[in-house]
């Protein structure tokens, strides 16, 4: 694929927002998001200069695109992603709309599906969380009880169990088994390539951002 290779994480951003330190021992959730833009590439540092602003009000660990991954926050910092899984969930905005369609993913998103596949094949081992996906009803059965390990959830699922956002994305065309099919690929017998971390790049590297994504109207501590 073109752009960077899969195990290239970028950290040319810093999101402001976020409700200080946690141990990584506290999370179970791994939860997907999209931002809510038609950018192929350059989404990722476009959202990523958004979290940079104090108007934003909201934040992520990871932003996805077809062509490149940033991070913007440590493991160890709380997101303000979608409540009440900041302190336990570790937040990935992924380039595209929730009101994409099936087909239109399996398009000209494909090559960031695979990317973020790559992602959170990555994240699902390094924090021993199980690479399976909850829905609904096996969130609401989580609960506190830390025996329970969870999985993977969308923002969507997040809202409609905790109603303490009315976020909807990805949104229900996004192809969630493929997405899962991709990660467990990477992620067979254990084995996954190992992650190469960059510091933050070159100035020409921003230049090439779209303007900032204003997706997130709302304080989500």
């Amino acid at each position: 694929m073109k752009g960077e290779a899969l195990q290239v994480i970028r950290h040319d951003y810093h999101a402001v927002h976020s409700s200080g330190a946690r141990p990584l021992s506290a999370v179970k959730f791994i939860v997907l998001h999209c931002m809510e833009t038609f950018s192929l590439v350059g989404a990722d540092e476009g959202t990523g200069s958004w979290f940079e602003n104090l108007a934003s009000k909201g934040s992520a660990h990871f932003g996805v695109d077809d062509d490149s991954t940033q991070q913007y926050l440590p493991l160890t910092a709380v997101a303000w992603g979608a409540p009440p899984l900041n302190y336990n969930g570790v937040h990935i905005e992924a380039s595209g709309r929730s009101a994409l369609d099936r087909p239109k993913w399996l398009g000209d998103y494909d090559p960031m599906l695979t990317r973020e596949a790559w992602l959170v094949a990555h994240l699902c081992r390094e924090l021993a969380i199980p690479l399976r996906v909850l829905d609904a009803e096996d969130l609401a059965r989580c609960g506190d009880d830390p025996a329970h390990k969870a999985g993977i959830v969308t923002h969507e699922t997040v809202s409609a169990v905790f109603r303490q956002s009315d976020h909807t994305d990805p949104g229900p065309g996004f192809p969630m088994a493929v997405l899962m099919d991709r990660a467990k690929q990477f992620h067979v017998h254990g084995h996954l390539v190992a992650v190469h971390k960059t510091e933050a790049g070159p100035q020409q590297d921003k230049s090439r951002k779209p303007r900032p994504i204003r997706r997130i109207l709302r304080c989500h501590r």
